[in-house]
């Protein structure tokens, strides 16, 4: 981004020049890169409701719009915050139409670009009142808002959107937000996520579920946690993939996974990655199917040829009993099978005379231990 704002945006928002046209480039996407989940305080604090007296005092003649006047080059930050994204810079002599004001002295103003989906206060890009900058016109009647902070993830409402009790449709509606209010979004679990009413423009001390049909970022979103249904919340999910981008890792389903034991989607998941015949019917392929959940996503394992799936991989260099009796029958031989070493083993071992050795290793264990070669990350038809 060039070091100053485009000097045609800024032009569309001179006084006096409030009928041109608001014409730029495409704004970046509202859910900017980010590495780690939102961190929300562990106690809000009431931010004191602005008053009047409040307001950055009229400069100028108070019978034109207010405007922000630049005498020296100001940064731009996304959000009202030091700790905010940089948007720009305003240089010495630059005049902006402004459209609200915050408690504590930031000045806000709609730079006229595209901003996709972003809405109300999220439109706004913000410059902190400093001897650099003042205010000329009819500045008393801004708005008072109190704006979003830095580094949460929001979802703002372009229409009126029910925030349920539960992830789940069926659960009682605790609040509905309107069109231009926001609240922070704090997690995920299958398609519904988890909003804090509190952190917004509702101000309510509780949390609720927004679905993902409706949800619609501004901020670090891409990382947010995973969520677990509420406890006590048995069968909640028939869909493997919604069970997992719940739960998370699970070495197995529990409880709250209520579908059948060898999922169609699962099924046809492994016919192609593992390679199962397209004419093998289900009713052999689902008694050999097993899956699990890991970092929430859906991984599938076929038991059809003798394949260890519900085991740990085995990465032991300690020679079994059976191994030992294998290599004092048969010394010097070559390969041990794997009916003597265990299926689980990941190395292929060998006969040193009669004493059981390691030739190499050929299986990598995934992250919760179980053979990388015989399980298969699925992805949801």
């Amino acid at each position: 981004m060039s070091r100053h704002i485009i000097r045609p945006l800024l032009t569309s928002l001179l006084v006096g020049l409030s009928a041109c046209a608001r014409a730029g480039p495409a704004a970046p996407s509202s859910v900017p890169p980010a590495t780690a989940a939102p961190t929300l305080p562990a106690t809000r604090t009431s931010i004191p409701s602005p008053t009047a007296a409040q307001l950055p005092t009229t400069e100028a003649d108070p019978a034109g719009p207010c405007v922000v006047v630049a005498a020296a080059e100001t940064t731009v930050y996304q959000r009202p915050s030091l700790d905010a994204g940089v948007f720009g810079i305003l240089a010495a002599g630059d005049r902006i139409v402004a459209t609200a004001v915050t408690h504590d002295g930031w000045i806000g103003f709609d730079p006229g670009t595209a901003q996709a989906a972003n809405v109300g206060i999220f439109r706004l890009r913000w410059v902190q009142r400093s001897n650099g900058v003042s205010l000329e016109g009819a500045c008393a009647d801004l708005s008072i808002v109190v704006g979003p902070p830095p580094g949460v993830c929001f979802t703002m409402a372009m229409e009126e959107i029910p925030i349920q009790s539960e992830p789940s449709a069926a659960s009682t509606r605790i609040a509905t937000m309107k069109s231009g209010d926001y609240a922070a979004v704090v997690g995920r679990g299958g398609d519904w996520f988890q909003v804090d009413l509190g952190l917004g423009s509702l101000g309510l001390n509780q949390t609720g579920w927004m679905s993902s049909e409706s949800i619609n970022f501004n901020g670090p979103c891409e990382s947010l946690p995973l969520v677990l249904t509420p406890t006590g919340s048995t069968g909640s999910y028939t869909d493997p993939f919604a069970y997992c981008a719940a739960v998370g890792t699970m070495d197995a389903p529990d409880e709250r996974y209520a579908g059948p034991a060898a999922p169609e989607a699962v099924i046809e998941g492994l016919r192609a990655k593992a390679g199962i015949a397209e004419d093998a019917p289900d009713d052999w392929v689902a008694p050999g199917t097993v899956w699990r959940c890991m970092d929430g996503d859906v991984w599938a394992c076929f038991v059809g040829a003798n394949l260890p799936c519900s085991a740990k991989a085995d990465t032991s260099t300690t020679p079994r009993p059976e191994m030992e009796d294998f290599c004092s029958e048969n010394p010097d031989a070559d390969f041990i099978p794997a009916a003597v070493t265990g299926r689980a083993t990941v190395y292929e071992w060998r006969c040193d005379g009669a004493t059981p050795e390691v030739v190499q290793q050929l299986v990598t264990p995934d992250a919760q231990g179980f053979p990388s070669d015989i399980w298969f990350e699925l992805t949801s038809p």
